[in-house]
């Protein structure tokens, strides 16, 4: 309306500042990503929950931090516990077999791990402005949910 620029010349503009910072960027979310993790362990080695694994010959980009609960109900309980403290976390992954697009595509073969990731998986947010100190607020209102 009346602006020569289009929105993906808006797209692109972010985007440019992003590359041109990409180092930067990525040890950031790396630094959070390791945070997430170190206040986290106690949990997983109380076999309350999974945290990532990263094998030994990969490498982390830090895209994403998503811990496995041990069920459903715990789950849900733990997202909905986050939300009611301000923590926007997901249930992040529906598995294509069970979408409405695949199921009359899909022939019926069970793929237990596939709904079981789809049933346990939380996502914690990971982004480039999250801090220190929310990080550990989240972590602390984990391990409030989990009474730890």
């Amino acid at each position: 309306i009346g602006s020569s620029f289009l929105p993906s010349d808006i797209t692109a503009a972010f985007l440019l500042g992003q590359l041109e910072n990409l180092a930067d960027i990525q040890k950031k979310r790396i630094a959070l990503w390791q945070r997430y993790y170190e206040n986290l362990r106690g949990l997983e080695k109380n076999k309350l929950l999974k945290l990532p694994l990263i094998p030994e010959y990969a490498t982390n980009n830090a895209h994403t931090f998503y811990l496995l609960c041990n069920g459903a109900a715990d789950r849900d309980g733990l997202l909905c516990h986050l939300k009611s403290n301000g923590v926007m976390a997901s249930f992040h992954y529906l598995p294509l077999h069970k979408s409405a697009f695949f199921q009359d595509k899909y022939q019926g073969l069970e793929l237990p791990r596939c709904d079981r990731y789809a049933e346990t998986i939380v996502r914690l947010p990971l982004h480039c402005n999250l801090k220190n100190e929310e990080v550990d607020f989240i972590c602390m209102k984990i391990k409030d949910f989990f009474n730890f």
